[in-house]
């Protein structure tokens, strides 16, 4: 029912209408509206699920990069603990010369001042530092020496190259070069200091062996030449009565035969005969 003043007349408009006509609209998209918002409500449910299986998913992968992140770290540390305490320097150059790695007993090795940080040098840097150190100057070292261009500009075609050099604070350095299959090298140092000082003993008795073989082999000489010219017949014997030598003048005087004058008979086979 529904009720409207007549605007200049003393009248009220009344109006009826029965329930079902107006309502009619309603009930004929009622099931529309249902069906929309059911499908409405499921697709927000989906999504909303959809989202959340998301979050959970980028929160697993964030996860697990943080997880990969630190072992990787972990492992990082570990290996750079492990080449810092190695007996050996190790320095890595990359394929642009930038030094990709040194650990602290290599700089320790080169004579790099304290302050030097290597992980943001060059390879050319390196050497320029350790040439105002005095490194590389010595008179035995020229541009054009081998083993100066192998140290300062190491062939990558060579494969693995050793050599050794001296600092000029004494200490030996075996260093060994290794090119790597995408450009740059690693290269080893291991200080020999006391294994050359033990090699140039043992050389230098070695040598003094030797002049002492020269000699009395050059003494022997002499002292065979003497008996050979000797007018007496002379003859030597150890503390058990054996030959030690004699001269042919002693054989012949007393007509012994040669496995009598040999070194070892004794005096006793000589007198019988």
């Amino acid at each position: 029912v529904a009720y409207r003043k007549v605007d200049g007349y003393p009248l009220v408009l009344r109006i009826e209408k029965a329930k079902h006509e107006a309502l009619a609209g309603y009930y004929a998209r009622r099931s529309y509206y249902s069906l929309f918002g059911s499908v409405l409500t499921f697709m927000i449910a989906l999504g909303l699920y959809g989202g959340a299986q998301y979050q959970q998913r980028l929160r697993q992968a964030a996860e697990t990069a943080r997880h990969s992140e630190e072992l990787a770290r972990r492992k990082s540390r570990e290996l750079a603990l492990t080449l810092d305490h190695i007996g050996q320097g190790i320095l890595m150059v990359d394929d642009q010369r930038q030094v990709a790695f040194m650990n602290e007993l290599a700089a320790k090795l080169v004579g790099l001042p304290a302050g030097f940080d290597t992980q943001k040098s060059t390879f050319d840097q390196l050497v320029a530092t350790l040439r105002k150190q005095g490194e590389y100057t010595s008179s035995e070292l020229v541009e054009d020496d081998p083993l100066i261009e192998q140290i300062l500009h190491p062939d990558q075609s060579r494969g693995v190259h050793v050599f050794q050099r001296t600092r000029p604070d004494g200490t030996v350095l075996e260093i060994r070069t290794a090119p790597l299959p995408e450009g740059g090298f690693v290269r080893t140092l291991t200080d020999i200091t006391e294994r050359r000082r033990s090699e140039q003993a043992l050389e230098g008795q070695n040598a003094l062996l030797q002049q002492r073989e020269e000699e009395l082999g050059a003494q022997n000489l002499r002292f065979d030449a003497a008996l050979r010219n000797m007018s007496q017949g002379l003859s030597m014997f150890d503390a058990d009565q054996r030959l030690l030598v004699c001269n042919e003048r002693y054989a012949q005087t007393y007509r012994l035969p040669p496995d009598l004058v040999r070194q070892g008979a004794t005096l006793r086979e000589i007198v019988e005969y």
